[in-house]
């Protein structure tokens, strides 16, 4: 699945930001347009969309997780 697929978990769909009011400048991040979650900043567009991917998908269940 292609990370802009990945809807946010509000239902929303994402969209590529980029730091000028024209969209068109680095760095990049994307951003929910219904509830306006956002990525991290990346230098490149592809990296913002990777990390909105591994954002709103779940984590492996092998990952050991410390209760308490």
């Amino acid at each position: 699945m292609k990370p802009k697929d990945i809807k946010c978990t509000c239902g929303g769909i994402p969209k590529i930001n980029g730091s000028d009011y024209l969209d068109e400048e680095g760095p990049w991040h994307v951003s929910c347009q219904k509830c306006g979650k956002e990525s991290i900043p990346w230098a490149y567009q592809r990296e913002a969309w990777r990390q909105w991917k591994i954002d709103r998908t779940d984590p492996p269940n092998n990952i050991d997780v410390k209760e308490g």
